[in-house]
């Protein structure tokens, strides 16, 4: 599979042997959100994770996702909400017992909200028409109902609840408790600018944390005018276009769904950075095990625009089958990579030469066969020709650990951990000693591209004789 399979831990997937059998399944990497659960179920999560790593001998990355400035409800009971149900909002409020008072834990003005206003909550699935407004309180009237859990997002269409920062004061206590556990990558939620990237890598740097990973998740379309230099601040975009396209009003919707995905993968793919997508709730997955047609439909599009990666949330945290779900959705990958192909992406005039470089080396690897080895210290070197979704595997090189786990998650990428620095006669006994070339194939080695230390790029094209496998 060139399309990497990121899963959601929650209650359904957190135990151990759960765990296991989703990386066996065909998982590259797992969030983990940090709005849900203890610390405590946190900590054996990780400890889980690494110990599966070491088991199996695989790079394994953590992505954890902040709270932010993401606004939520507060504790409920679950409930399903019917179309034409009343609903009371009351601000200010932690905890309800009754499922038709929605908690909302934020002193808001409600003279930021009018009658007729929608709100959504659950990332929108559930749409709410505001009918009354009063001191503190919002009577509503259910438009599209859907399962309701505490801690669910809650936003206005088309207007800003309460503008908060992008790492608050829990995310610090949050951020503090992963750095411990060296985590890989951090994944912000509702980015909106650039300068949000520059506060959490700031913090970041406090703890000498420079090469922890940031993701930015762009759930809103006041970002995406921002979108390609908040590409190229971060370490990568996790796109959640249902997010994005529920803000929007009905009539602006198709328009949406023709470009919004195409625009967000070209704007980051020129960055030469990865694009995780988030996939739309497959209802059928979360109750049954077997795929219904019009989630077979959704998931085979995403999977045809080659994101990097698609990363499962309800499926897996609060599914029946979890461990199902993920061969069904690998087999879903497998199959439209092999039938349908997947999308390819050419150079653009203003990209500089190592880009070019690098598309020119992937041209000589497809025009002799040939499997492409890449050194690579922070993972820039592979990224720079998997933007342009080469038709073979490429084998991306590093001593460093955490570069491997992020590698885990880009397109078309196998990470292979070394502990000395690889030159090409290391990457190519590495290859033959895991059985992942043969006799007679080609093999297409580089590293070094390096602009802030040197311009220079090294190649070299071998054929792999009788004589290297027998040693």
């Amino acid at each position: 599979m060139r399309t990497k399979i990121i899963a959601t831990l929650g209650p359904s997937s957190s135990d151990p042997s759960t765990i296991f059998e989703m990386v066996k399944a065909g998982v590259s990497g797992f969030r983990i959100n940090m709005v849900y659960g203890s610390l405590d179920e946190k900590d054996r999560v990780i400890s889980a994770i690494r110990k599966i790593e070491d088991e199996l001998g695989i790079p394994i990355p953590i992505i954890a996702e902040i709270k932010g400035r993401t606004l939520r409800i507060g504790e409920m009971p679950e409930s399903h909400l019917e179309s034409g149900e009343k609903l009371v909002f009351q601000f200010g409020v932690k905890r309800s017992d009754d499922i038709h008072v929605i908690p909302v834990p934020y002193e808001i003005s409600t003279r930021i909200i009018k009658p007729g206003d929608r709100i959504l909550l659950a990332d929108g699935r559930i749409i709410v028409h505001a009918d009354a407004v009063k001191d503190f309180e919002v009577e509503g009237t259910v438009v599209e109902g859907g399962t309701l859990r505490s801690n669910a997002r809650i936003a206005l269409r088309k207007k800003s609840l309460l503008n908060l920062p992008p790492i608050t004061r829990e995310d610090e206590k949050n951020i503090d408790f992963l750095m411990q556990r060296d985590v890989d990558v951090l994944m912000i939620p509702d980015v909106l600018d650039p300068n949000d990237l520059e506060i959490a890598s700031s913090f970041l740097d406090s703890y000498g944390k420079k090469d922890v990973r940031i993701l930015a998740r762009i759930e809103n379309a006041d970002a995406l005018p921002k979108l390609k230099e908040i590409a190229k601040r971060s370490d990568g975009i996790v796109f959640a276009k249902e997010n994005i396209e529920n803000m929007l009003v009905e009539e602006e919707r198709p328009i949406a769904d023709m470009f919004l995905e195409d625009l967000a993968i070209r704007m980051t793919l020129k960055n030469s950075k990865p694009i995780l997508v988030i996939v739309p709730t497959l209802e059928s997955l979360v109750f049954n095990s077997t795929i219904k047609r019009h989630n077979l439909v959704v998931l085979t599009n995403l999977i045809s625009k080659s994101f990097d990666g698609i990363v499962v949330c309800s499926e897996t945290a609060i599914g029946r089958h979890p461990v199902n779900t993920i061969k069904i959705i690998a087999r879903v990958v497998e199959e439209t990579e092999r039938r349908l192909g997947f999308s390819r992406f050419e150079i653009e005039d203003d990209d500089p030469i190592y880009v070019r470089f690098n598309r020119g080396l992937l041209a000589l690897a497809e025009m002799i066969d040939a499997k492409i080895a890449v050194y690579t210290t922070y993972g820039r070197t592979v990224l720079a020709i998997v933007r342009f979704r080469p038709k073979n595997m490429v084998y991306g090189f590093t001593d460093s650990m955490r570069t491997a786990r992020y590698l885990s998650i880009i397109w078309g990428t196998k990470p292979i951990y070394v502990k000395q620095t690889p030159n090409f006669e290391i990457m190519e006994k590495e290859l033959i000693r895991r059985g992942l070339v043969q006799s007679g194939e080609a093999i297409v080695f580089s590293y070094g591209w390096r602009p802030e230390i040197f311009v220079k790029q090294y190649l070299l094209v071998e054929i792999l004789q009788e004589a290297h496998l027998s040693g």
